[in-house]
């Protein structure tokens, strides 16, 4: 019985959306470039793609009532998986001060820590709309440190 329960939250599309996003995470660290403004490109629209899968999987999530405890589980490690390799790999390439990059991962730790000890006492710390909104400006503030060239403008002024 706990194993279909299992098979089935693992292939329902939300968590199918969420583990693409976490696939699409070597393919971003791949084309990150100080010098080739294609390849920063190509990053940033598959950054782009993860980050929008971000949103997606929590609407089908909720739409098609398939919220489910892999979801739970899975999504918010997405989420940090996707934001701390790519920091971690711009601060190999000097785009960001290692300090910065600690300072936000101990955070996540800190918060992770305390939500698992008040699992462990029995009580849920869901995730509150400040911590959304502190996730979608991490990831907006991440696209524009990876799109760091100057790219040609189809608008002439």
């Amino acid at each position: 019985m706990a194993a279909s329960n299992l098979r089935r939250e693992i292939t329902n599309l939300p968590n199918l959306v969420t583990m693409g996003r976490v696939v699409v995470i070597p393919l971003v660290l791949l084309f990150m470039d100080n010098y080739n403004p294609l390849r920063t490109f190509i990053a940033s629209l598959l950054y782009l793609v993860a980050a929008a899968g971000d949103f997606l999987d929590g609407y089908l999530a909720r739409s098609r009532g398939q919220v489910s405890m892999l979801g739970k589980f899975l999504d918010p490690l997405a989420d940090k998986l996707i934001v701390n390799a790519v920091l971690v790999y711009m601060v190999a390439l000097g785009r960001v001060e290692a300090w910065l990059v600690v300072v936000l991962i101990a955070r996540d730790l800190a918060v992770n820590g305390l939500r698992s000890i008040a699992s462990a006492q029995g009580m849920v710390i869901a995730a509150s709309e400040g911590g959304k909104i502190k996730t979608a400006l991490q990831l907006v503030a991440i696209m524009m440190l990876l799109i760091h060239f100057s790219y040609p403008t189809l608008i002439v002024a």
